[in-house]
């Protein structure tokens, strides 16, 4: 049973927590930053007489590589910054870093120290750092000595990094320079969001809560043509940026490097957008009490979800709508639901979190007001074009609604696009002018499907211009059944709309295709009810350790009455 359980039933049984024996909890006034990409991050320039003699005990690097030639550095130390800050690179060494670090600590407080953690590797494809690499996961020019698997799979690399980091910190945000051995690739945007989503995911921050600025590549080298992808950054990834590498840098000559002045310069860029994006104060904070228990300032103090976490400065705290990040919570029937495009956003009764789970696609917003959705900003984002969703649920059956409006065209004809749920098309070929108008919200569905493999895919898929969706509601549900070979889908505004079977069909045999007979999965009543309830030794621990707790308060009332 861990410190944060303990605490809790102390708190519960009425007894102020005592100190645990516990090692040293993050200060939250060593704001850390990240470091990710390739050659140009990880440092090429030449370290010259004014990148040296710096020593700000105020910038702190975290080794990510044992064995620098000269130096006792060893992986997963914290040290005083100096060059490479990425690495052991005996060819020169300058990275943006060393500025952006520099930068970032002459403008924030003086009991705040800058930790830098990089994790960049030279030549390396983006498809090193996604947690599935595949074949991609050898390190281009060797092994990451001290590195997790001598750095084989550069995502678990850069997570071993960031939480050895997160032991001592809080990590405030992310630059990144990439893209030279992915040059013009077209899904290298969305590639770059299933890296950023997973590492969030990861280390429990919020989209919110960890930013995430792009640098672009060099113009005077071979490669500034994949500027324009760098460009959709922040649409492709949430509270995405980036920043600009025109006027007048330079490479240092080979068409793919900065030289030093350029480095410099690129740094002090990452340095002045992250400062428009963070809070560089000191913390914590105090966010106030509720039934006599701090309040959680943010929902990433509570990774587990159960309404109580604990703070930087190690104090438990309790979650409730004033904390910073809040979900509502949902019915219990709801599984998942996505605000497709956007943030979190709540719509007839139902919260929806942020966009998630998505693969290719571009997220669009409008400002109009859009008839049916109750004046929920739900039906005001999409994501356009081809691409699909992977949704993490059990084995079992679902009910799917699709929340769809038409935010561009006026015109029928205009747009045409087809859904499938599970490899079966729910939504075949529709026109939504055609069907509810312009800016009018429609709910399709709910579509009944089986999941067998513990992910709900979702594929959009154009026949005319883009195809777009809104929203993504899952409850549970019932195993689909070839009732009908036709589904009805309902305005928002609650006027019923049937859909014709070329705008939002479902064949009898598609239907019954979906999942196997219930019978497969069914458990009798006998069988769920005659085995009897065993404990396990974390059980009977937790017993004994209440019946302590109350023990205690019933002696402290005793004392306190005599």
């Amino acid at each position: 049973m861990n410190n944060k359980m303990i605490t809790k039933l102390l708190l519960l049984a009425g007894i102020s927590a005592l100190p645990l024996a516990a090692q040293a909890a993050p200060d939250p006034n060593f704001h850390i930053y990240l470091l990710l990409g390739q050659s140009n991050m990880q440092g090429t320039a030449t370290i010259q007489a004014q990148d040296r003699g710096i020593n700000n005990p105020r910038v702190r690097t975290l080794q990510s590589e044992n064995g620098c030639s000269g130096q006792n550095w060893t992986y997963g130390q914290w040290r005083v910054a100096e060059p490479p800050q990425v690495r052991c690179n005996q060819e020169g060494g300058l990275g943006p870093g060393d500025t952006f670090g520099h930068t970032m600590a002459a403008n924030t407080d003086d009991n705040i120290t800058i930790g830098l953690v990089g994790g960049a590797y030279g030549g390396a494809k983006i498809e090193y750092f996604l947690p599935n690499c595949g074949s991609d996961c050898t390190p281009p020019y060797g092994g990451i000595s001290g590195a997790p698997d001598n750095g084989t799979g550069g995502y678990k690399w850069v997570l071993d990094l960031a939480k050895k980091a997160q032991e001592a910190g809080v990590i405030k945000g992310i630059i990144f320079h990439q893209g030279e051995s992915n040059s013009g690739q077209q899904n290298w945007p969305s590639l770059v969001n299933q890296y950023i989503t997973a590492l969030r995911t990861d280390l429990g921050i919020s989209a919110a809560d960890l930013p995430f600025i792009a640098g672009e590549l060099p113009y005077t080298g071979c490669c500034s043509g994949h500027n324009t992808l760098v460009r959709q950054i922040p649409n492709a990834v949430q509270n995405g940026h980036y920043v600009t590498a025109e006027g007048g840098l330079n490479d240092k000559g080979d068409g793919l490097h900065w030289n030093s002045a350029a480095v410099r310069e690129m740094g002090r860029r990452y340095a002045a957008k992250m400062l428009t994006l963070v809070d560089t104060n000191s913390g914590p904070v105090d966010c106030g009490t509720q039934d006599g228990s701090p309040i959680c300032c943010n929902i990433s103090a509570d990774p587990d979800g159960d309404g109580w976490g604990i703070q930087n400065d190690n104090q438990t705290c309790l979650v409730t709508p004033a904390t910073d990040g809040y979900i509502p919570p949902n019915p219990d029937d709801v599984v998942a639901a996505i605000n497709v495009g956007g943030q979190g956003v709540s719509f007839d009764g139902v919260y929806y979190q942020a966009d998630t789970g998505y693969t290719g696609g571009m997220a669009n917003s409008t400002s109009d007001s859009i008839t049916g959705s109750d004046g929920s900003a739900l039906f005001q984002t999409e994501r356009y074009g081809d691409f699909t969703y992977e949704i993490s649920v059990p084995t079992g059956d679902y009910d799917v609604t699709l929340d769809l409006v038409e935010l561009y065209w006026d015109v029928a004809g205009s747009r045409a696009f087809s859904v499938s749920i599970e490899g079966n098309t729910v939504v075949d070929d529709v026109d939504l002018v055609s069907q509810v108008g312009h800016d009018v919200a429609w709910l399709a569905g709910p579509f009944a499907t089986r999941v067998q493999d513990g992910s709900l895919s979702i594929a959009v898929s154009t026949t005319t211009d883009n195809g777009t969706l809104s929203g993504i509601l899952v409850r549970t549900g019932t195993a689909p059944t070839p009732s009908s070979s036709s589904v009805n889908s309902q305005v928002a505004s609650s006027s019923s709309v049937a859909s014709s079977s070329s705008q939002a069909a479902v064949s009898s045999s598609e239907a019954s295709s979906v999942m196997p007979s219930s019978s497969s999965a069914a458990v009798s009543s006998s069988s769920a009810t005659s085995e009897p309830v065993k404990l396990g030794s974390a059980d009977w621990y937790f017993l004994v350790l209440m019946g302590f707790v109350v023990a205690l308060r019933q002696k402290l009332r005793g004392a306190a009455a005599s």
